[in-house]
């Protein structure tokens, strides 16, 4: 069980490594050919800025995305250990009720 477990993370981690060093190496790439000396129709660079452009905006949409539904999770998680901590620790003896009898 631990040995497939450390699996999934090694696979997390290679996973997220690749989606981050693919958006820095398209910026890269994108900056250090900004002022190449474009030939016209034929030019080599320019499809490849494209490409890169296009790599870039499907990986941020999908990180925009990604942190959306982080912060709709952790707004949940709030609200749910909210109810929880109301709902359980609120009794006579945390309310301070003196119970005469």
């Amino acid at each position: 069980m631990n040995k497939h477990f450390n699996r999934k993370q090694i696979i997390a981690f290679l996973i997220c490594f690749f989606f981050v060093a693919s958006i820095l190496l398209s910026m890269t790439y994108i900056v250090k050919e900004a002022d190449h000396s474009c030939t016209g129709l034929h030019c080599p660079i320019c499809p490849n800025i494209q490409v890169s452009e296009k790599i870039i905006g499907q990986l941020g949409a999908a990180f925009i995305i990604a942190i959306q539904a982080g912060f709709v999770f952790s707004v949940f998680c709030m609200f749910l250990f909210y109810f929880i901590t109301d709902t359980v620790l609120s009794t006579p003896i945390t309310q301070k009720v003196r119970m005469n009898n």
